[in-house]
């Protein structure tokens, strides 16, 4: 006991002593790499860590790990508040941490360890500033890293652990930045990030009012009466959709498709009234040449207003009060098509033609191997609508493809006619189309890598010359009158500074 307490007192006195010799940013903001940070790092670090410290030794790696974590833990406790100071002080213990992994006196995953620990310490607005730290480090910090062990692993779980603590509605920009941060150091086919099942996110419900129980007053009018009747009814239509967008599998059921298919025409047709109300052709704008270019006028304001707003919308408002206004606004329509888009591109590949192909391209390429967990899903979900429907047809039928590919057509064009920016989105979306499906056919391969072994060339093989390019010729050197020129040798500054000739070349002097 004796020995452990005076080698940790030994290791933990050596790198407070070094901490206190390393300058840090009087501004409170991670210090930028330099070649002189690194050189005073190293100097102060060789002097006293490297006496302390048995380099390579896994035994003291374990006393180095204590004595970090005993003072950034001292480092929080005595700081009244997340402080510039207190946080110049924890960069510059991690950019030590890192020295010290990289010269084996401590774990080479020391400094996510520990950055991992001290964010579970500070307050949100705090971690931000460590992930500014950890964006700032990233390739020293996962130099040599692996995906699947050892550090890959801290990474990831310090990541996901941060994500947990975040709000996706307050904190979305610092959800995206660590998202970005984990695409940029694992690689793409890195299967944690890849949902090779390819589940559903069947917990994001999105719950509406239910208008079976509300009676209508004696007192309104017939006809307004039908009309909020009709209204409520598509309400209900309207937000029943978000049930099979969020779960696309329930619509390989016949009797769930029919259901979606006379949704989608109530929907479309609204849709439909709404662009024509927009675009001067209903009762709101007579169609006058003059009205016409009022409604013009006001559209292009409209266009230009929502170019400088920025749009937010981290959950639907589903009020019933809320509905129709909602119904105008073209970014939630945007929205709900842009849904059916995605939805409508799962369809086409649970067809029983796309079912057959992906078996003959199997059959053909025994190279490429079959994802069977998510062809094992898309087939049992044939399965699971054959038995709930006696005599039905596992998967989409024909006359279901057609009408998807009819709504995919209608659902380009509604997209090219909603403001702002309409063109330009819609060829996002369809750009976002085409590259799905060559992400859905690596996924049905199970995500083969993409890196490609280098070819070996062999020693003492002669390097092959071009055969057809004149580049190869000798005395060539572009053109026919330039070759004449080259031939003319000194003569040549002569002939061209002829006052006979068409171009002069005027001497230097």
């Amino acid at each position: 006991m004796n020995t452990f307490n005076s080698t940790f007192h030994a290791i933990r006195s050596a790198i407070a002593q070094t901490l206190g010799l390393i300058s840090s940013s009087a501004s409170g903001s991670v210090p930028k790499l330099s070649q002189r940070r690194d050189d005073q790092i190293a100097a102060v670090g060789s002097q006293n860590i490297a006496a302390a410290v048995q380099k390579g030794s896994k035994s003291h790696w374990e006393y180095v790990s204590l004595a970090f974590k005993s003072i950034w833990e001292s480092y929080i406790k005595d700081a009244e508040a997340e402080s510039d100071t207190l946080f110049q002080q924890l960069y510059t213990l991690l950019d030590l941490s890192i020295w010290c992994s990289e010269h084996e006196y401590a774990d080479a995953a020391l400094s996510l360890s520990l950055l991992e620990d001290i964010l579970d310490s500070v307050t949100i607005d705090g971690a931000e500033r460590l992930l500014d730290y950890l964006e700032a480090r990233r390739d020293r910090l996962t130099m040599g890293m692996e995906p699947s062990k050892g550090k890959g692993l801290t990474l990831l779980r310090m990541c996901n652990e941060y994500l947990k603590r975040l709000s996706k509605t307050k904190h979305t920009v610092t959800c995206g930045r660590i998202l970005i941060f984990l695409a940029n150091v694992f690689p793409l086919t890195e299967r944690s990030g890849v949902n090779l099942k390819g589940d559903f996110n069947v917990e994001n419900l999105t719950h509406f009012e239910d208008l079976t129980s509300s009676g209508l007053s004696m007192d309104v009018d017939s006809d307004e009466a039908e009309q909020d009747k009709k209204i409520d009814e598509l309400y209900k239509t309207f937000w029943g959709l978000q049930k099979y967008f969020s779960n696309p599998i329930l619509l390989i059921n016949p009797d769930n498709f029919a259901k979606f298919q006379q949704a989608t025409e109530i929907i479309f047709t609204e849709f439909d009234r709404i662009l024509l109300e927009i675009d001067g052709v209903g009762m709101d704008f007579p169609g006058s040449r003059a009205d016409s270019s009022q409604g013009k006028r006001k559209r292009d304001a409209e266009r230009a207003s929502s170019d400088r707003q920025e749009h937010f919308f981290p959950k639907f408002l589903t009020s019933r009060n809320l509905f129709q206004l909602e119904l105008k606004d073209p970014l939630l329509r945007r929205q709900i098509l842009t849904q059916y888009t995605i939805v409508l591109q799962y369809l086409t590949q649970q067809t029983q033609k796309e079912k057959e192909r992906l078996q003959t391209y199997f059959a053909e390429n025994p190279k490429a191997q079959p994802n069977k967990p998510l062809l094992g899903q898309t087939i049992s979900s044939f399965a699971g609508a054959a038995a709930s429907t006696s005599g039905a047809t596992a998967g989409i039928t024909e006359e279901q493809e057609r009408w998807i590919n009819d709504i995919r057509s209608r659902v380009a064009k509604m997209v090219e006619r909603i403001p702002p920016r309409e063109r330009s989105f819609a060829k996002s979306l369809t750009t976002l189309v085409s590259h799905e499906k060559h992400w859905i056919k690596w996924k049905n391969e199970s995500c083969l890598s993409f890196e490609k072994e280098a070819s070996k060339v062999e020693d003492g093989l002669p390097k092959r010359k071009l055969e057809v390019s004149l580049a190869t010729q000798k005395d060539n050197i572009g053109n026919a009158r330039l070759n004449r020129m080259w031939a003319m040798g000194r003569e040549m500054q002569h002939t061209i500074q002829d006052k006979n000739q068409r171009f002069v070349c005027l001497s230097s002097g």
